[in-house]
């Protein structure tokens, strides 16, 4: 894929052309826009762009707010986006304004794509292609959080909370591929980092357990589990979950690592807590 997409909503909201990338848009005029793209190509009605931007306490001048917010964003995609003919903002006197753009145009609907075409390839028992697009799919985001800058909107919030978790899925399938493929020694570091960022997601450290394992450090992965399942009983009152307890087991009796890691990659294997 050529360039980067004009859209951007994987961080801070940012519009650009090729390389010419602007951040300084207003900020209602970036919630506007963030609205806007988070909508589709359905488009948002005024009443909920001026919930979105103000919610319940808006101005009673809030409509000619939104057409004069709508007007700045038109000046911005002109300026910056001049090369990419269609990129405009449309108006229908009962639907509302939407943002005319491919899905290529806007990184969010790229990275939904490379995810689902990565998990495809991996499905198919192609973990190298796969994990070419799913790392293609992480390197779109700018940071940990979507929309960074606009989450003040409950609507914003939400998809911003979407995008994270596909990103955490993401991250599990790559991770994933390079089990299956046998590269284990460059997963460790990785692994390590987003255990301190999510200590409760039970994948990671079943993932971070079999890395250890392939990389001769069997101790250290039995004490991973253990510390975290403290953790995990502290925090929630839980113990781990059955798969996770059966990747514990399995390790445990020594069975080789390369055996255990169809139990958590999906559609690999048998289901959770039956060896294979």
């Amino acid at each position: 894929m050529d360039g980067r997409p004009d859209f951007r909503v994987l961080g801070p909201v940012e519009v650009g052309s090729l390389g010419d990338w602007h951040g300084g848009i207003p900020p209602m005029t970036r919630r506007l826009l963030a609205l806007l793209l988070s909508a589709g190509p359905e488009g948002m009605t005024v009443p909920r762009l001026v919930s979105g931007m103000w919610g319940d306490d808006y101005p009673a001048s809030a409509r000619q707010m939104v057409r004069s917010h709508v007007m700045r964003l038109r000046a911005v995609l002109e300026r910056v986006a001049r090369t990419a003919a269609g990129r405009s903002i449309t108006h229908h006197p009962y639907l509302g304004y939407r943002i005319e753009a491919e899905d290529a145009d806007i990184d969010a609907r790229v990275f939904e794509k490379l995810l689902r075409q990565g998990r495809g390839l991996m499905m198919d028992g192609r973990f190298a292609e796969a994990a070419e697009l799913l790392e293609h799919a992480l390197g779109l985001w700018r940071g940990q959080h979507a929309l960074a800058d606009v989450r003040d909107v409950l609507d914003l919030e939400a998809e911003a909370v979407r995008l994270e978790e596909l990103r955490l899925l993401t991250e599990e399938l790559l991770v994933d591929c390079h089990l299956l493929e046998g590269r284990v020694q460059d997963l460790v570091p990785r692994l390590a980092s987003l255990r301190i960022r999510y200590p409760l997601r039970e994948k990671f450290l079943a993932q971070f357990m079999l890395a250890l394992s392939g990389t001769g450090r069997r101790v250290e992965a039995m004490s991973a589990y253990v510390g975290s399942r403290q953790v995990f009983i502290e925090r929630s009152g839980l113990e781990p979950s059955a798969q996770l307890s059966t990747v514990h087991g399995a390790l445990l009796r020594g069975d080789p690592w390369q055996s255990v890691v169809p139990l958590i990659a999906p559609g690999t294997g048998r289901a959770a807590g039956h060896l294979p």
